[in-house]
Parts: C-alpha cells; sequence; structure tokens
C-alpha cells in the first residue's frame, strides 16, 4: 500500500500512532537511560544505601519500564507487518486490557505515592 493511496482521514490517523510509537520509544530510552547511566553505577560505587535508592527507583519502576518496553516491542511489531505504514494498531492496545491495565495503574500510583515523600 502506498502512502498517497490512502484517505486524509487514514493519514491523519497515521500521524497520531507514529506519534504514540516515537514518544514510546523516547519514553522507554529514557526509562533505560535513568537505570543504566544512574542507578547502575550509583549502586556498585555503593555511593547511595539499599534504602535509598529504593526509595529513588522503587520497584514499580521497573515494573512500569518493563510494561512500557513491552507495548513498544509490540508497537515495532506491528510497524514491521505493516510494512512501515502503522495503519492499526488496535491489536497492541490489547497491553490496557484490565489485567495489565490494572498492574499498570496500581504501579504509578506507587510511583506518585513515592514522589511525594
Amino acid at each position: 500500500m502506498e502512502l498517497q493511496s490512502i484517505s486524509d482521514n487514514a493519514k491523519k490517523r497515521r500521524e497520531i500512532i507514529i506519534e504514540i510509537f516515537e514518544t514510546e520509544r523516547r519514553h522507554v530510552k529514557l526509562m533505560k537511560l535513568l537505570q543504566n547511566v544512574f542507578l547502575e553505577p550509583l549502586k556498585r560505587s555503593k555511593a547511595l544505601s539499599i534504602e535509598l535508592s529504593n526509595m529513588l527507583f522503587p520497584q514499580s519502576f521497573f515494573v512500569i519500564k518493563d510494561w512500557h518496553i513491552s507495548f513498544e516491542a509490540m508497537l515495532k511489531q506491528a510497524w514491521h507487518e505493516q510494512q512501515g505504514m502503522l495503519l492499526e494498531i488496535g491489536s497492541c492496545l490489547s497491553i490496557f486490557d484490565e489485567t495489565y491495565g490494572d498492574i499498570l495503574k496500581e504501579n504509578n500510583i506507587k510511583i506518585i505515592d513515592f514522589q511525594r515523600f
């Protein structure tokens, strides 16, 4: 399918889907950067106590990071399956279903609670 052959509505939807894809990609990159550039070196150097490390990077951070990595992988798979057109991501949105959605919601609440200290 050629981009010129799709309707204006489909083109607009594609732009929005690509923005979601790019935003997710940047978000995953940032979360990995936080872990690899900040947390891991601080742990190795023992500059932070375990308690402070757990406060700055609670378990919820890793749950959310893994969730976003999974979502990004689903978007990448859709990108490849649709040969770069990325006109539809409905199958990727199953990650927001009741089970995964509840896990994400619970862990986001925990992160917000940690930010209050």
